[in-house]
């Protein structure tokens, strides 16, 4: 996914349906047209995988960029998600809150991204400082499981598994 913002990248895959319907919530003018109320007891994502909001199977690059390109600043919602939405939401969605705030690596089998919530503060509520240079430390973007057979993955990832399970430690300070 990170390919995405290389002007030679043509199409993108990985979670592509969470970053779209983030993407809808904070973008209406990408949304569909029809934006459904949001169900108590669930997660906010769940509205959009009614019927008639299916995943859109466009995954040219290039239609996205031009969409977004064109956007006005009022076209993107800014605000931390209101109270009313919050207080929908199960309680599984708050079990992992503690990594919220935290720098850390988000490890799945043999993908890492890095969670940097100190650049979307306001999303959370919170006051946003002038972000630093985004971080991707040992180039994770080139590890990958193909032809590795015989890799031991604990090993290889022990610095990031150490820092995800010390994630408390790697908080932002933040403030409302």
């Amino acid at each position: 996914m990170c390919n995405a913002t290389n002007y030679k990248t043509k199409s993108i895959g990985g979670m592509c349906i969470l970053l779209q319907m983030w993407t809808w919530e904070r973008c209406p003018t990408l949304a569909p047209k029809r934006t459904p109320s949001q169900v108590e007891n669930t997660p906010l994502g769940h509205r959009w995988l009614r019927r008639g909001n299916q995943h859109i199977g466009n995954d040219d690059v290039r239609v996205f960029r031009r969409k977004l390109d064109i956007m006005k600043r009022h076209e993107f919602v800014w605000e931390p998600y209101p109270s009313t939405v919050i207080s929908l939401l199960p309680p599984v969605c708050f079990v992992g809150s503690l990594a919220w705030y935290a720098v850390v690596p988000l490890i799945c089998f043999q993908v890492i991204e890095w969670h940097q919530p100190d650049r979307v503060l306001r999303q959370f509520g919170m006051q946003q400082p002038i972000p630093e240079s985004p971080s991707q430390p040992l180039n994770i973007h080139g590890i990958t499981l193909k032809g590795k057979h015989d890799e031991n993955w604990g090993q290889l990832f022990a610095p990031m598994i150490d820092q995800w399970n010390n994630r408390h430690a790697f908080r932002v300070d933040a403030y409302p």
